[in-house]
């Protein structure tokens, strides 16, 4: 009986236990802000059968890996033709005061997103960043699937950097700097050479065999000859060993900012090379990595408060982002500032260099940079700051010069559908409205984080995309060796050197001819922009000085055409290209300058 009797008691207790256990909440997650980078399953979908299949259906969806899965490393590689993500998300109760969106950052190749079945929103091709209102598409107190599908069709890799949700009031609310916008005004004066640049863009560990401040001694007549007036070099720094990706490491995990790279050479051969760049007329400026640093720079052991902190008090790396080998920087610090103020101008004061490309600039506070310029201002100085950035805001905060993705993702669009060929146009206009007056947007086809241009573009368009950089408004920059055609990405984590090899000589005569053309003319150093007669496939727009007016036009087709107007004269063009009685005959994938 006893027996019994303990029996019915511990049945009882764990009776109870299960019923505690089962009245529990949920643990839902919040979505105020919300980061979905990590922990995504994925299917390859090389034989194009998810849609058929109903995959962004979450019950037809079945995840062949159990991996955390990181945007920015694991999604859709250059050899997929679809990869497809499913993520689920249990959410609590919707705060019906508030919008979601959810934003996805760096979209490379077309992409589809559905919530719980339905198709909430389409990116075609590249989009730095797109927000999303997700709102009437969650469901409360239960799971909310998301499925994406990325398709690889830039030739350059595709997927997404990083995705997380916002909750805000309303658009604007989320992103105030849009309201604000037309208030955007430059509070400097920029130098007076800013309108006037042609901007190379050099990765010193690739410029030689040896990878050398010499190396690129010996470089300087070869830029001189082809008319560059300012040298962008890539860090310059040491690079951190701990945490290090590849075998040389990432230029852009700096270990000390007032020390030169022992590979590179030393501050003297530093020095030398620089003086040549300026017996020739050439501009130096160099990348300032101030948002993060390498995990073996003293900063880390003398001055831990610098850093940003997770709740356990441990250093971590820039959120949102896969940057694993660099810790990020807290710039609530003050004493951080007065640190990095003082790099600024050391590398202006003592190494007398001309400016500044500053890595990733709007992940650090505008006031900063802001508080730069007046810090220039106070020495006297004005270095030319180039923000790798788009914003505006960058602009009313010390920056002279921003990033022209737009113009990027324009030419790799019209090499996809060659009848979207107006947006060439629709870009720079978008630009002159956006920007504040006096500012500068540098155009490119590729530069150290993208592919090369000869290769996602072919040489025929990606000379296209050169002729209408030289052509435009804005500031034109070439990357090392792009200018010979080649094809072969420089490998930021190891060593990798540039072919000097001509391979493609149209292309180089192409640069060398233009950038002789622009430092000549009025009208395309300072020409208003306007638009021209339209026509199928062909790209263009009019630089107008005073009474002297340019027309300049490119063919995307892969036959020549005739493109009807008044013309006098052809200035410039590429060999087939000719006047003809009622206008231009232009040729295949050619180009034409006339008045």
């Amino acid at each position: 009986m006893k027996k019994n009797k303990y029996l019915k008691l511990l049945i009882i207790q764990i009776s109870i236990l299960i019923l505690i256990s089962c009245s529990k909440e949920k643990e839902y997650l919040s979505l105020k802000e919300l980061n979905m980078t990590n922990d995504w399953h994925t299917m390859i979908d090389n034989n194009a059968i998810g849609l058929s299949k109903g995959w962004n259906e979450p019950k037809n969806f079945l995840s062949n890996s159990d991996k955390n899965l990181s945007s920015s490393t694991t999604w859709a590689t250059s050899i997929d033709n679809y990869r497809w993500q499913k993520k689920e998300v249990l959410v609590g109760k919707i705060d019906s005061t508030k919008n979601y969106y959810i934003v996805l950052d760096s979209i490379r190749g077309n992409n589809l997103l559905w919530i719980n079945g339905k198709l909430a929103d389409k990116s075609v091709a590249y989009k730095s960043r797109k927000v999303i209102d997700i709102t009437n598409f969650l469901e409360s107190n239960t799971n909310n699937y998301f499925i994406t599908r990325n398709e690889n069709n830039l030739k350059n890799g595709a997927g997404i950097d990083s995705i997380w949700i916002q909750k805000a009031k309303n658009h604007a609310s989320f992103f105030p700097e849009e309201s604000r916008k037309e208030m955007i005004k430059m509070t400097h004066t920029p130098p007076s050479y800013h309108d006037s640049l042609i901007i190379y863009e050099t990765f010193i560990r690739s410029i030689s065999t040896n990878g050398t401040f010499d190396g690129m001694y010996y470089k300087v007549p070869y830029l001189k000859n082809l008319g560059i007036n300012m040298v962008w070099l890539m860090p310059i720094h040491p690079i951190g060993r701990v945490k290090r990706k590849g075998i040389y490491g990432s230029p852009y995990s700096v270990k000390d900012y007032f020390a030169t790279n022992s590979n590179y050479g030393t501050k003297e051969q530093f020095a030398n090379m620089q003086n040549r760049l300026k017996q020739n007329d050439i501009k130096l400026i160099i990348d300032a990595v101030v948002n993060h640093t390498a995990w073996d720079n003293s900063l880390v052991r003398n001055h831990p408060e610098y850093y940003t902190k997770n709740d356990s008090d441990e250093i971590i790396f820039p959120t949102n982002t896969n940057w694993t080998d660099v810790a990020d920087l807290d710039y609530s610090n003050e004493n951080l500032r007065k640190y990095m103020i003082s790099y600024f101008n050391y590398w202006i004061t003592e190494m007398n260099i001309d400016g500044f490309r500053c890595d990733v600039s709007e992940m650090v506070p505008m006031e900063f940079w802001n508080n730069l310029r007046t810090n220039f201002s106070t020495n006297n100085t004005k270095p030319f700051m180039l923000a790798e950035g788009t914003k505006p805001q960058n602009l009313g905060n010390g920056f002279d010069a921003v990033y022209g993705w737009d113009l990027y993702n324009a030419f790799q669009e019209i090499h996809k559908d060659p009848l979207k060929s107006d947006k060439i146009y629709q870009v720079l206009a978008s630009e002159i409205e956006k920007y504040p007056k006096n500012s500068e947007v540098m155009h490119f086809a590729e530069n150290h984080d993208t592919e090369r241009g000869a290769k996602t573009l072919g040489h025929s368009d990606h000379n296209l995309a050169l002729f209408f950089i030289f052509t435009s408004s804005g500031i034109p920059m070439i990357y090392c060796g792009e200018e010979l055609g080649n094809t072969e990405k420089l490998d930021l984590f190891n060593k990798t050197t540039i072919d000097w090899n001509i391979k493609n000589r149209t292309t180089y005569n192409l640069v060398k001819e233009m950038i002789r053309l622009r430092k000549s003319s009025e009208e395309l150093l300072k020409g208003d922009l306007k638009s021209i007669k339209k026509a199928e496939y062909i790209a263009g727009f009019s630089r107008t000085f005073e009474n002297s007016k340019l027309t300049i036009i490119g063919n995307y087709d892969s036959v020549s055409k005739i493109y009807e107007c008044s013309a006098d004269s052809i200035i410039y063009s590429d060999k087939d290209t000719k006047l003809v009685e009622n206008g231009i005959q232009i040729s295949a994938k050619g180009y034409c300058i006339f008045k």
